[in-house]
């Protein structure tokens, strides 16, 4: 997020955008995870929107990004295909990036 390697000497930890507990089952996916400094994923990641973490993930992780996987570790069935879209995924990428 903020391109750092480290923070005051600690390495890049790994953050999960779908808690387990939201998704107990399935949570463990590529699709699931970025790797972050220890501040930003202390202090930045709490209040931020899934679809603001997903542009992070499309953004510097493209090969593992997949926001139907993501959508399906919380709900298998993807009876809420809408909870978050590629559109407001796309729109926090220009608000962030452009």
């Amino acid at each position: 997020m903020c391109n750092n390697k480290t923070y005051r000497g600690f390495p890049l930890e790994t953050h999960e955008i779908e808690r387990r507990s939201q998704a107990p089952k399935r949570w463990m996916h590529i699709c699931n995870y970025f790797r972050t400094c220890k501040k930003c994923h202390m202090d930045d990641l709490a209040a931020m929107p899934h679809a603001q973490q997903l542009a992070y993930k499309q953004k510097h992780d493209p090969d593992n990004y997949d926001l139907d996987a993501w959508l399906r570790l919380r709900d298998p069935d993807l009876k809420a295909p809408h909870r978050v879209t590629q559109g407001e995924v796309d729109e926090w990428t220009r608000k962030l990036f452009c």
